[in-house]
């Protein structure tokens, strides 16, 4: 069991809670649910299991959720590449990142930047 944890079992509100603390403060250490569900010390099965009943939503979602809101900031706030935007959050893939993204919002990085641009002017 994970020497962080003090109890031997935790409810799935303290798995939650403490998923949703780890993806807040190692979203780019971490990067995918299985490491979260290995640093919790559950299979991401019982993880995706309680983030569904919680959220509707799996782990990995939540975790690309989380870095699609971080870059949807760096997008707003800086002029880095997005290759620089993904390296930034762990990514070693742009492309990997760039479809992840896409996935995620219906338009590529480079695309949603120009929207954000077009919405403050």
């Amino acid at each position: 069991m994970n020497p962080v944890l003090k109890k031997e079992i935790l409810t799935d509100n303290e798995v939650f809670e403490y998923f949703q603390t780890l993806v807040d403060k190692n979203y780019v250490e971490y990067a995918y649910a299985d490491l979260f569900a290995d640093v919790i010390g559950i299979s991401q099965k019982k993880l995706n299991s309680i983030t569904k009943k919680k959220t509707g939503k799996t782990a990995c979602q939540l975790v690309e959720e989380k870095i699609v809101s971080v870059t949807v900031e760096l997008l707003k706030q800086s002029n880095l590449s997005i290759k620089k935007i993904a390296e930034q959050l762990g990514y070693e893939d742009q492309y990997y990142f760039y479809r992840m993204f896409k996935k995620q919002t219906g338009f590529p990085p480079s695309q949603f930047r120009i929207m954000l641009k077009a919405v403050e002017k």
